[in-house]
């Protein structure tokens, strides 16, 4: 993972914002006024998330889960690098931390220099791919977190997997995936965020091309079909404001 590149002037000033809040260690619970808006509307929210970072960016701009294929292809990394930087910022960029697909988000998001969110299915002191202990300061540092609902020493489990995805999706305001067959993690994504009423997009592929043949299933049934960065930043904006806007009305 590369360090975070140039950034504009407002990238830079919103990135100073959010890195003045707590970033320390600790458990948030449902009763602490941090405990993330997003969590509390979701079906069986946890009663306590372990986080390290600042969780400001939640309240501050757009969430866009990314997802995907730990193995990615070659046009997936190439529609990434090149709509991603075209990408209307700033935004928060929630991912599982993984290789390939989520990896690849949260490198974007720090080149960018916008936050990124890491979830992970273990505890922070043994994060999950390990390489997460060599980078977690780059997130800190650009105004991000880590989180995770598991004591800090406990290891991965594979049913920690689906427990970790439903907090992706429910973090967000729209959920990307990019590429992914059938029976994948993406899939639990993708029905965590119907559960929970988040807007859905994906990329279209050939049906020749199984690799993405999950994306094509999802946009059959009803999921945004996301051409560019121009697609989806206005969906990612538009659910944003509404969201936005139903919270305000119900205060």
């Amino acid at each position: 993972m590369q360090k975070p590149g140039d950034r504009s002037r407002g990238e830079n000033v919103a990135e100073q914002n959010l890195v003045s809040e707590p970033t320390s260690r600790r458990w948030v619970t449902w009763a602490d006024e941090e405990f993330p808006r997003q969590l509390r509307q979701m079906l069986e929210p946890p009663t306590a998330i372990r986080v390290e970072g600042s969780l400001a960016a939640l309240e501050r701009m757009p969430c866009l889960a990314i997802v995907g294929t730990r193995e990615i292809s070659p046009p997936s990394e190439v529609w990434m690098r090149r709509e991603l930087f075209r990408l209307k910022g700033p935004v928060l960029i929630v991912s599982g931390g993984a290789r390939g697909v989520d990896a690849l988000a949260h490198q974007i998001a720090l080149e960018r220099g916008w936050p990124t969110g890491v979830l992970m299915p273990s505890g922070l002191d043994r994060p999950y791919p390990e390489h997460w202990m060599r980078h977690r300061h780059l997130v800190l540092q650009g105004g991000g977190f880590l989180m995770s609902e598991f004591r800090d020493e406990q290891r991965m489990q594979k049913s920690h997997f689906a427990a970790r995805n439903r907090l992706i999706a429910s973090l967000a305001d729209f959920v990307l995936l990019i590429e992914a067959r059938f029976r994948s993690g993406s899939s639990i994504t993708a029905t965590h965020a119907r559960e929970n009423a988040r807007e859905l997009g994906a990329l279209p592929w050939s049906p020749l091309d199984l690799c993405g043949e999950l994306n094509n299933q999802l946009i059959v049934d009803g999921a945004h079909l996301i051409r560019s960065a121009d697609d989806l930043s206005n969906l990612l904006e538009s659910e944003y404001r509404r969201r936005r806007d139903s919270r305000d009305l119900s205060v």
